[in-house]
C-alpha cells in the first residue's frame, strides 16, 4: 500500500490496487476521515472468486473511571463467493461430455482427443474403479480427463504433470466444472531431481534432449497416507514411476493401470512386471495396440475380497 500520508494508508478517498504474488490477491484499500476500506479478492482452487470486504471506522476515545483514554475501532466484515463463469478463454470452446464441461483450446495438442475421444474401453473399465471419497493418484494427468472426472464424482484426486501448458488447460477444467484438485506440477520418476522433458501437448514426455526442464520426484516421497487408484500415462517413462513409488506400493496397495507404449524395451517390460509381482500383485493386458498396451494390476488382498463378494 502507499506511504504517500506517512501512514500507509493512501491519501483521504484514493484507491489503489496491490498485487501480492505469494496468495495471486488483489487489494484495494480507500481510505476517508470516517474509515478505511479493503476489499481482497483472491481466487480459489475450484475457480470460485473469494471478495472479502473490511471496514475499518475511525476510532472512538473514551475515558475510563481512571481518567485514561480508551480508545475502540469497529469492524465489519462480509464474504462473498461468486462461481467460475463457463466462459472459453481466449480461442478455446467449451464441450459437455459425461455430464461435465471440458475447455478445448484452440491448437492444443491432442487436448479434443485426451478429453472426449481417447481409448472409450480403457475409460469405461478405469471410471468403473472411481468410488466416492477413495483416492486417486493420476500421474501424467494431462489435461485432466480423468482427475476431472474422479473428483466430480467425490474422490480425493492428486494429479501429478510438470507441463506447464498442459496444467493451464487442467487447471481450467477444474474451475469451469467446480471441483477440487490436488494439482502437483512434477514429473515422477526413481528419483528426486530435475528432468529434461518434450513439451509436445498429450504426447509430453521426459527424455534427454527435451526443451524444458521440470522438477523431479518421486511418488514415495509424498508419502500419501492412502491410494486407492494409481493410474500411470507417462509416455514410456513408466518403469521408472514405479521404481519410484515401490514403498507406496507395498503400503496402499491401490489397483493400478499402466499405459505401457511401444518403445518401452522387453527387458525394462519384464523389471515393471517384477515390480508389481514383489507386492503381490497380478495383472492382464486390456489391449495391445499398435501404439501401447494398458495393463491393469489387482493386489492379491483386493482379488480375494472381489471374489469372495
Amino acid at each position: 500500500m502507499s506511504k504517500a500520508d506517512g501512514h500507509g494508508v493512501g491519501r483521504p478517498g484514493s484507491k489503489e490496487g496491490v498485487k501480492f504474488d505469494d496468495f495471486n490477491a488483489l487489494v484495494h484499500h480507500n481510505a476517508t476521515k470516517e474509515y478505511i476500506d479493503l476489499l481482497v479478492s483472491v481466487p480459489l482452487a475450484d475457480g470460485a472468486l473469494a471478495k472479502a470486504t473490511v471496514t475499518l471506522c475511525a476510532p472512538v476515545r473514551l475515558a475510563n473511571e481512571d481518567g485514561k483514554y480508551e480508545y475502540s475501532m469497529n469492524f465489519d466484515t462480509k464474504l462473498s463467493v461468486i462461481q467460475a463463469e463457463k466462459n472459453p478463454t481466449g480461442n478455446a470452446e467449451i464441450a459437455e461430455r459425461d455430464g461435465l464441461s471440458w475447455e478445448i483450446p484452440g491448437g492444443g495438442l491432442g487436448a479434443r482427443t485426451a478429453l472426449l475421444e481417447h481409448e472409450p474401453w480403457v475409460k469405461e473399465l478405469l471410471t468403473s474403479h472411481f468410488r466416492p471419497d477413495d483416492v486417486f493418484v493420476d500421474v501424467g494427468a494431462n489435461v485432466g480427463a480423468y482427475s476431472v472426472r474422479a473428483a466430480s464424482g467425490g474422490m480425493k484426486v492428486y494429479a501429478f504433470e510438470p507441463n506447464p501448458e498442459t496444467v493451464k488447460v487442467l487447471k481450467r477444467n477444474a474451475e469451469i466444472n467446480h471441483v477440487s484438485i490436488d494439482l502437483l506440477e512434477y514429473a515422477l520418476g526413481s528419483a528426486d531431481g530435475n528432468a529434461k522433458m518434450s513439451p509436445n501437448g498429450a504426447l509430453s514426455r521426459i527424455s534427454a534432449d527435451g526443451a524444458i526442464e521440470v522438477p523431479l520426484r518421486t511418488l514415495d516421497s509424498f508419502d500419501l497416507p492412502r491410494v486407492d487408484l494409481l493410474k500411470v500415462d507417462v509416455e514410456g517413462y513408466e518403469l521408472e514411476v514405479l521404481k519410484g513409488a515401490r514403498k507406496t506400493l507395498a503400503r496402499c496397495h491401490p489397483t493400478v493401470f499402466v499405459e505401457m507404449h511401444d518403445w518401452l524395451a522387453a527387458e525394462d517390460e519384464a523389471s515393471l512386471f517384477n515390480i508389481l509381482l514383489e507386492n503381490g500383485y497380478h495383472f492382464r493386458y486390456l489391449d495391445k495396440e499398435s501404439y501401447g498396451r494398458h495393463l491393469i494390476a489387482l493386489h492379491d488382498e483386493a482379488r480375494a475380497a472381489d471374489s469372495a463378494s
